[in-house]
């Protein structure tokens, strides 16, 4: 998940973004490791390509498959996510993720 700045410039140092866990929550990464992001309007992209299975009987690596998740979000112009991040602890609403 990748936060795009909206009607600021560019972050200097790279843009916000997020690893999800598996039940969903998130915490936001600028510059060092859960430091959130800079106050103000994002678009959000976000991107899973691969999942990964364990298949019982099969030796070494699990098998990664292609998710269904889709594409339209992997591009902020297309994901419709927006998200206002305030001077304060934020808790973001959770994404309505639709095919």
């Amino acid at each position: 998940m990748i936060f795009h700045p909206l009607n600021q410039p560019e972050l200097e140092k790279g843009m916000p973004r997020a690893v999800v866990e598996d039940d969903g929550s998130f915490s936001v990464t600028t510059l060092t490791a859960n430091d959130g992001a800079p106050a103000g309007d994002y678009a959000v992209s976000i991107t899973w390509k691969t999942t990964t299975v364990n298949i019982p009987g099969r030796k070494g690596r699990p098998k990664r498959v292609p998710t269904n998740f889709p594409q339209r979000y992997e591009d902020p112009k297309t994901s419709g996510l927006v998200v206002r991040v305030e001077e304060a602890q934020n808790e973001l609403r959770p994404f309505d993720i639709k095919d």
